[in-house]
C-alpha cells in the first residue's frame, strides 16, 4: 500500500508539472489557435488633399476581435464608432476594418504587433431636412507596443495612419476630399 501511495503522488505531480508546462505554452500571447478580444480608443487628426483641404480630428471606440491561427499570424477585424469635429459640425459614423497581423516578442512580458489594415466607414450629416453621407474606403496600419502584465490580459498603445482609396458623397453636390489621418491608439484586451 504505501509504495502505491508514494506512486500515485510522483504520478500526480508528475501531471501538475507536466500540465503547467503545458499550459504556460498555451498560454503565450500569439499561440497558435488563441482568440484576442479587446477594445480601443484612439484619436486622429486629418488634412484633406487638394486646395483648400479642410482638417478635422477624430475620435473613436473600437471593439476588436483577432484570431490567432498560426504561431504569431492574426486575422482579425475592428467595428469603430467615430465622431469627428471640423470646427463647424460633428460628424457621426463608423468603420469596419479588417486586420492581419505579426507579433514579435521582444520579451517575457512586451512584444510589437504591426497591423495592415483595409477599412470601409461610413459617416454622416444632418442639416435641417437634408441628409448626405460619406463612404471612404482606405488602406493602413497601426503598430501597437503590447505590455502582458499578467496572462491572459494585455495592454498596447502605439501609432496608427490610414489613407483614403476612394472617398465619395451621397449628395452629388458635395465633393469629398481624399485624407490621410495619422494618430496614436490604445487597446486593452485578453487572449483567451
Amino acid at each position: 500500500m504505501r509504495w502505491g501511495a508514494v506512486r500515485f503522488i510522483a504520478v500526480m505531480l508528475a501531471l501538475a508539472v507536466l500540465s503547467r508546462e503545458a499550459v504556460a505554452e498555451m498560454a503565450a500571447f500569439g499561440a497558435a489557435r488563441h482568440l484576442v478580444l479587446s477594445g480601443s480608443i484612439f484619436g486622429q487628426y486629418y488634412h484633406g488633399a487638394g486646395s483648400g483641404g479642410t482638417g478635422a480630428a477624430t475620435i473613436a471606440v473600437a471593439p476588436n476581435l483577432h484570431w490567432f491561427g498560426i504561431e504569431n499570424v492574426s486575422l482579425g477585424a475592428y467595428l469603430a464608432l467615430t465622431y469627428q469635429n471640423d470646427g463647424n459640425q460633428g460628424v457621426t459614423g463608423y468603420a469596419l476594418t479588417p486586420a492581419v497581423g505579426y507579433n514579435l516578442t521582444l520579451g517575457e512580458k512586451v512584444s510589437l504587433w504591426p497591423q495592415l489594415l483595409v477599412s470601409i466607414a461610413s459617416s454622416g450629416t444632418s442639416s435641417g431636412p437634408s441628409t448626405s453621407s460619406i463612404t471612404r474606403w482606405g488602406v493602413g496600419a497601426y503598430f501597437p507596443f503590447i505590455y502582458r502584465p499578467s496572462e491572459p490580459l494585455f495592454f498596447g498603445f502605439g501609432p496608427n495612419f490610414l489613407t483614403d482609396l476612394s472617398a465619395k458623397s451621397s449628395d452629388a453636390y458635395y465633393g469629398v476630399a481624399k485624407v490621410t489621418s495619422i494618430g496614436v491608439q490604445s487597446m486593452i484586451g485578453a487572449w483567451f
